[in-house]
């Protein structure tokens, strides 16, 4: 694959896309010939691309978008226009708690930039006594770039869940192990859905990495391709961020697998389990955010 994975003009070169890309919007024109040809794509892969596909002709938009991809046709919109049609055509309708799980955190990302924070960053911010934080917050300054990069990346990271059959995110109850091992592929999904709509690197990565570091969560294939930023001592930052406030949600939200529904305090009791490599690093911005009603309006009581 190039160094650069994909161009971000709005007129692309379709022989120029990943297969996975290829094969997506393939499917999603249901080019049926094209599916069957020798691809080097695992079984597990093509599964997945067509699950993606079939939950992404519920746009009409998107079908015509792949038909343009196609013919090296400009799509005539921004990548956000594109990713808000998937967003609300397609993974509303076929799961509401993501799509809401998305909002929340975005609103959540939104509230902390409109403060003081986007301006003088988080060094006056309380450390709580958490050691990680108090090392990190010093340099932790947002450029307007950077912000707008982490909304998207909460906007849309969940996206590659559209990779599933309908009813998997459903399932009353709790995941069985198999399930539980099969929902750590969505990240990956983003990456040809980023290539479609040329999606900016930074938040593609973003998407492919948000649980990165969780325990539990796998490197996927597609994150080697991303190690410059990885390396980036911003990119890391936004990436905790965004990881904390996802799984923060993840747990706080209300599932439709979940009997219960947590408070406040009981996450933040239970979080550092999840959190991984992260550890208590972001967790006074979730304390703090409660302490000022930032987060409280957003989750049932």
């Amino acid at each position: 694959m190039s160094a650069k994975l994909y161009e971000l003009s709005s007129q692309r070169d379709f022989k120029t896309f990943n297969y996975q890309t290829q094969f997506l919007i393939w499917a999603v024109t249901q080019r049926k010939d094209k599916l069957h040809k020798d691809q080097p794509l695992h079984k597990k892969e093509i599964y997945h691309l067509k699950c993606l596909a079939k939950n992404l002709r519920r746009s009409p938009s998107i079908i015509e978008a792949g038909e343009k991809l196609l013919k090296n046709e400009a799509l005539g919109w921004n990548w956000q226009d594109w990713l808000q049609i998937v967003l609300s055509d397609c993974l509303h309708p076929f799961h509401g708690d993501s799509y809401h799980h998305s909002i929340r955190i975005a609103k959540i990302i939104s509230v902390l930039k409109e403060d003081h924070y986007e301006k003088f960053g988080f060094v006056c911010f309380p450390d709580l006594g958490i050691r990680e934080f108090a090392q990190i917050k010093t340099k932790l300054y947002f450029s307007q770039d950077d912000w707008e990069c982490l909304e998207n990346a909460a906007f849309y990271h969940d996206l590659g869940k559209l990779g599933f059959p309908s009813g998997f995110w459903e399932t009353p109850g709790e995941f069985t192990p198999l399930q539980k091992e099969c929902r750590k592929i969505h990240p990956a999904l983003f990456f040809p859905l980023g290539e479609m709509f040329a999606v900016p690197l930074r938040v593609t990565g973003l998407a492919l990495a948000h649980h990165y570091l969780n325990l539990g969560y796998p490197t996927n294939g597609w994150l080697m391709l991303f190690h410059g930023l990885l390396q980036d001592e911003k990119f890391q930052q936004l990436l905790g961020l965004l990881t904390t406030l996802d799984v923060y949600d993840g747990m706080r939200g209300p599932r439709c697998y979940r009997r219960a529904i947590l408070s406040h305090d009981d996450v933040m009791g239970k979080i550092l389990s999840e959190l991984g490599r992260i550890g208590p690093k972001f967790m006074p911005l979730l304390v703090v955010a409660d302490q000022q009603a930032i987060i409280g309006s957003l989750y049932p009581q």
